[in-house]
């Protein structure tokens, strides 16, 4: 089933880059990314997260950009755990000061599922490596004006 998803989210992924539809093309890499990571394909599962992550920046969707940080911490716990903890508390961050709770909920669990990842989350404490992060504070500053 894995391998029919990516086929089926690759080709979607092209017909909406032909038909220019930005928020069509976010979602299928989101999408493509999660089955890529489900058939362990970790390095373009990431590559199509940072896509997103790209469009998202540019679109200001910000419940798309707290979606594409929690499953970068996600696919990175393993690899860079300091990494992995910016990620989910961005998501945390971005996806609370937004107004989007059921994506806040979500990064909560991957971190809860996380027992290496046990640092205070961002809303906890203002210590963490993501409270002093140049992007927490741009980010911040990009959903204040915008909400």
């Amino acid at each position: 089933m894995t391998d029919q998803a990516i086929e089926a989210h690759s080709g979607a992924y092209q017909i909406y880059c032909k038909l220019n539809s930005p928020a069509s093309v976010s979602r299928c890499l989101h999408d493509l990314g999660l089955a890529l990571a489900r058939k362990g394909r970790t390095e373009a599962a990431m590559q199509c997260h940072l896509a997103d992550l790209a469009i998202c920046k540019a679109r200001l969707d910000y419940r798309g950009l707290a979606m594409a940080y929690c499953v970068m911490g996600e696919l990175t716990i393993e690899l860079d755990r300091d990494r992995a903890l910016e990620y989910i508390d961005l998501a945390i961050m971005i996806s609370q000061q937004s107004g989007h709770a059921d994506v806040e909920a979500n990064a909560l669990v991957v971190k809860a599922r996380s027992p290496t990842l046990s640092r205070p989350t961002a809303a906890d404490s203002s210590t963490t490596s993501c409270a002093r992060s140049p992007l927490r504070s741009h980010l911040s500053s990009m959903i204040r004006t915008r909400y």
